[in-house]
C-alpha cells in the first residue's frame, strides 16, 4: 500500500538525518548537509520541485538560489510515470550548501496536491 506525506511535512525529513529514507545520495552525510538549510532554502526547493512537476517534462531543470544562505542547487525531474492511477514523478535535487549532494524523491498527484511517496 502507497503512502503519501504532505508536503508541508517534506521539510522534516529534510532535517532528519534518520528518516531521509526515500533518498539516495551519491556522497555521506547526506542528512547533514540537509540540516543546514534554511527554511528560506527549503521553500525555494518546495517551489522549484512544485514547478517542475507541473511542468511535466523529463530532463527539465529548475535552478535555485538564496543570497541570503550562500546555498543554491537545483531540481530536475528524471521520469515520470503512473501508479495506481495516478501521475507522478521522479524528483532528483542537487544542493550546494557547504558541499555539493544529490539525492531523489517520488511524488504522486492526488487530490490534495503532490505528495511524497513513501
Amino acid at each position: 500500500m502507497m503512502r503519501f506525506l504532505p508536503a508541508q511535512i517534506v521539510a522534516f525529513i529534510f532535517l532528519s538525518s534518520f528518516t531521509v529514507c526515500e533518498a539516495q545520495q551519491t556522497g555521506p552525510y547526506l542528512g547533514e548537509a540537509l540540516s543546514r538549510v534554511s527554511p528560506e532554502d527549503r521553500e525555494m526547493m518546495e517551489n522549484a520541485r512544485t514547478q517542475v512537476l507541473e511542468q511535466n517534462m523529463v530532463g527539465k531543470r529548475i535552478p535555485w538560489s538564496n543570497s541570503k544562505s550562500g546555498h543554491s542547487g537545483e531540481v530536475s525531474l528524471r521520469r515520470k510515470f503512473k501508479r495506481n492511477g495516478m501521475s507522478c514523478g521522479e524528483v532528483g535535487y542537487t544542493m550546494r550548501a557547504n558541499q555539493s549532494r544529490r539525492f531523489s524523491f517520488s511524488f504522486c498527484r492526488t487530490a490534495e496536491g503532490w505528495k511524497l511517496a513513501s
